[in-house]
């Protein structure tokens, strides 16, 4: 291992940057940090990179970056250093039928708030040398300005150097290491006070660094993953594997019911964006809280983390929303409209139109779900015979099986598959509900759906007919047998303004009452079914 002689660039070397970026990574927060880290893996996916190891020790505060991409020559290294003050293209095409990620040219310049040093080792592959740099971090808030008017761009001094070293001419790749990682670095991995139960912050740690990596990087889906085939990026490009300590990182979307994919083109004036979608639940909240939403990505990226796009906030309340999960890819259109930080979207009039597309689809989907959600859950209620919530729902007195029938109806128009069978068997559930299958089975002659009231020690089945509430002989129900009474929907006890199921009981108990004495408790009965209709009217 020697100094390379030859080398046709000085050390230290002078690194160009735009003053107003160093404002920028000042305002920089704990919750960047993952987003900084983002932006190194980027930079190893546009130089062809392969695989990528991080390796975080947080004892030693430091984190390392390497990867298996073409590297930097002196004269690649040299650009580098530039592009903090414009943006700048990698020389030559997109490597391994990827689109290039990188816009800006200010990618590497995200960890500048996290670590003291920055340290890059660069080689590319048949060649002898490898570069050892060291830029500052903590240095540039000290930025030197340029001799003339260009005020804002302003110098640092890079010392390194450049080495041969004769048997690594097969390699070719980056490592860069961040040293002396910051109090800003650290408070990312504390656990944040203020986070809920479900939140991937409460713990905070590695963990959460591999939950946000997985929500922002270029990764393969998991092999499971219901959606992946809908939203593999296009043309598929060769893929980057990332180990975070050892363990490979995959794209979090979970499997989930899918309720809707597609793909979509939209214009505005000359301009379009090109995407497609998938948007899926569980029946359930999302956990953790952070994965509620939306992820929207371009150029195969995360940008910033899911979201619903403001509703919900300040407006109609979706009860379901926070069940809603999913992917939105873009495969073209929409740099202008993404934020030099590439963690949001500013205003166009193209990127409004997307937007109104997205959350119109959510809101769809928000509504359907909590639609499907009631109707499941009340024909889950009746089969278990539960107090009839659903008859004073439906303002009276109301059949089991009209209940069933109706909720069935809604479901099937929201395409819901219904099946009915019959059953000798009563082993058989009557009714079975496959959420993620979207099927209903129902055993038409099953006995739990005669409707039955128990009175004391004492059951009888139930029918419903109508007759006119005065008739002061059979008020509100009649005996039919011995063990099957009749309830009149007319009657005030059963509008709905009462305990449907209190009423019942109570007008079975004068029915009995009736049987029992005949014509001598006609009065008091009378006065009885009086004083109540006055009382169900108030």
């Amino acid at each position: 291992m020697r100094q390379n002689p030859d080398s046709e660039f000085g050390w230290p070397k002078k690194m160009l940057v735009d003053k107003r970026i160093v404002t920028l990574l000042s305002r920089k927060t704990y919750d960047d940090f993952a987003g900084a880290i983002r932006e190194l893996v980027s930079n190893a996916y546009d130089a062809g990179s392969r695989r990528v190891d991080i390796s975080l020790d947080l004892k030693k505060r430091r984190l390392v970056v390497s990867d298996d991409g073409i590297g930097m020559s002196p004269a690649d290294f040299q650009r580098y250093l530039t592009v903090g003050a414009r943006p700048m293209d990698r020389p030559g095409a997109p490597l391994l039928g990827r689109v290039r990620i990188g816009q800006f040219g200010i990618g590497f310049l995200a960890v500048v708030p996290f670590c003291e040093t920055m340290r890059i080792e660069t080689t590319v592959q048949n060649s002898d040398v490898v570069i050892e740099a060291e830029l500052p971090a903590h240095k540039y808030g000290e930025l030197k300005p340029l001799p003339g008017d260009i005020q804002e761009i302003g110098t640092i001094d890079i010392p390194g150097r450049e080495i041969q070293v004769s048997n690594r001419r097969a390699e070719s790749g980056t490592k860069i290491t961040l040293e002396g990682l910051t109090d800003l670095a650290l408070a990312y991995f504390g656990p944040h006070k203020a986070a809920r139960a479900y939140s991937i912050r409460q713990n905070g740690g590695v963990e959460k660094l591999t939950w946000e990596l997985q929500q922002y990087l270029p990764l393969e889906h998991w092999p499971d993953s219901d959606a992946g085939k809908y939203l593999a990026y296009e043309p598929t490009p060769v893929p980057l594997h990332v180990y975070l300590n050892g363990a490979k990182l995959h794209r979090n979307l979970p499997t989930g019911v899918v309720l809707e994919q597609g793909r979509e083109k939209l214009t505005e004036s000359d301009d379009s964006v090109e995407f497609k979608f998938a948007l899926l639940h569980n029946w359930k909240p999302v956990k953790p809280e952070e994965a509620r939403g939306i992820q929207f990505r371009v150029r195969n990226v995360g940008i910033g983390l899911p979201t619903y796009l403001g509703l919900g906030v300040g407006g109609k309340v979706f009860s379901r929303l926070t069940w809603i999960f999913g992917e939105v890819q873009v495969l073209e259109g929409l740099d202008e409209a993404l934020s030099i930080s590439r963690d949001s979207f500013v205003w166009t009039k193209l990127y409004e139109k997307f937007e109104k597309f997205v959350r119109d689809r959510i809101q769809h989907h928000a509504m359907q779900i909590e639609a499907a959600d009631y109707r499941m859950r009340e024909l889950e209620r009746e089969k278990a015979g539960k107090r009839r919530y659903a008859s004073r729902r439906h303002n009276g007195l109301v059949s089991k099986k009209t209940i069933i029938e109706e909720n069935l109806a809604g479901l099937k128009q929201q395409g819901y598959e219904v099946v009915r069978k019959r059953t000798s068997s009563t082993r058989e559930e009557p009714l079975s509900v496959d959420r993620a299958a979207k099927r209903v089975t129902v055993v038409d002659n099953h006995p739990d759906w005669l409707e039955r009231v128990n009175v004391g020690p004492k059951t009888y089945t139930v029918s419903i007919g109508s007759w006119p509430a005065d008739d002061t002989s059979n008020p509100a129900c009649r005996l039919k047998g011995p063990h099957h009474v009749e309830f009149n929907r007319s009657h005030p006890a059963f509008s709905g303004q009462w305990d449907v199921e209190v009423a019942k009981k109570v007008y079975v108990v004068l029915a009995e009452a009736k049987q029992e004495y005949g014509h001598a408790a006609d009065r008091v009965l009378e006065y009885i079914n009086r004083r109540l209709i006055e009382a169900f009217k108030g």
